[in-house]
């Protein structure tokens, strides 16, 4: 079942293509939104921020470029983090990079067939409501955290993940960022570190809509239930180093700092690169890679 009240605004400069997506998702509960340029696209986003939730992005627009829409989304603190995904004709890993900081981490490459559009869109859509939730949480107060000099943490589930990733980002300078990063980190030590869940394994769990089901299931288990994520942080003067370690056998952590063109379709994966590129100032695993020291720019 699709989440309702997901608007997605479709900028595609040729008319053509932009009727077959539109016939692809006229029977999926989005709402639908379409621009034929750039100009068009910022008008209607600046104009009402608060409406949209994905954009779909062609890449080579007349006049004003795909990418300048981007940059211009991510001046604005309501716009700047609505997924967008990125439609091109070729996508090279020059290009992904290049999109990747301007603030994109979806990609298509035409032509596409429905079944891969409606895959990236569910991605797109669940980063979308996390982040959703996660922000209602980021804006209370920060003060009796930032009083703390040194504090270890615990996180044993998904739930007690996203709740520690709110309240640690709230003294960060770019709470909406770091609560994003923090988060796919966490998690990562949760269902990858502790439960044992493969990339191949989440990516079948994922498809099938059956990933929260097994790591419920896991977590439940007589082996996993004592394990627990450590994280420890210390507050410097205009810093948060905060280490993370998980009771796993570690994994190769060193493919996954960069996208892979390989997996750029795939419905995750791209956790720790993003954290690497947006959200902290410095990542560090150790070389088994169960644990992970960032450091966070904290608020003045």
């Amino acid at each position: 079942m699709k989440p309702l009240n997901i608007t997605i605004l479709i900028v595609e400069g040729d008319p053509l293509y932009r009727e077959v997506v539109k016939e692809y998702l006229k029977d999926e509960s989005y709402i639908i939104k379409d621009a034929s340029n750039g100009t068009e696209a910022w008008e209607l986003l600046d104009s009402n921020p608060e409406e949209y939730d994905i954009v779909l992005l062609d890449d080579s627009l007349p006049g004003m470029k795909g990418m300048d829409v981007i940059k211009k989304m991510k001046a604005n603190p309501i716009l700047e983090n609505i997924p967008v995904i990125i439609e091109s004709g070729k996508i090279e890993r020059r290009e992904i990079n290049r999109g990747m900081k301007a603030g994109a981490y979806y990609y298509l490459t035409k032509p596409y067939k429905k079944d891969i559009l409606l895959a990236v869109l569910m991605t797109a859509v669940g980063d979308r409501m996390r982040f959703k939730r996660l922000k209602e949480e980021v804006m209370s107060s920060f003060r009796s955290l930032a009083m703390i000099d040194t504090a270890t943490y615990f996180v044993q589930n998904l739930q007690g993940a996203q709740a520690l990733a709110e309240y640690l980002s709230k003294i960060a300078l770019n709470s909406e960022q770091i609560v994003t990063g923090l988060s796919e980190l966490f998690i990562n030590a949760v269902e990858h570190g502790n439960l044992g869940i493969t990339y191949e394994e989440k990516s079948i769990l994922s498809k099938d809509g059956e990933w929260l089901k097994e790591v419920e299931k896991r977590l439940n288990l007589p082996e996993n239930c004592s394990k627990k994520v450590e994280v420890t942080v210390k507050n410097l003067s205009e810093h948060m180093v905060v280490t993370i370690k998980d009771e796993g056998k570690g994994f190769d952590w060193k493919k996954y700092m960069k996208i892979d063109t390989d997996r750029i379709y795939h419905q995750h994966g791209r956790g720790i690169a993003i954290a690497r590129m947006v959200s902290f100032e410095r990542m560090h695993y150790n070389e088994k890679g169960n644990e992970i020291e960032i450091t966070i720019k904290k608020k003045k």
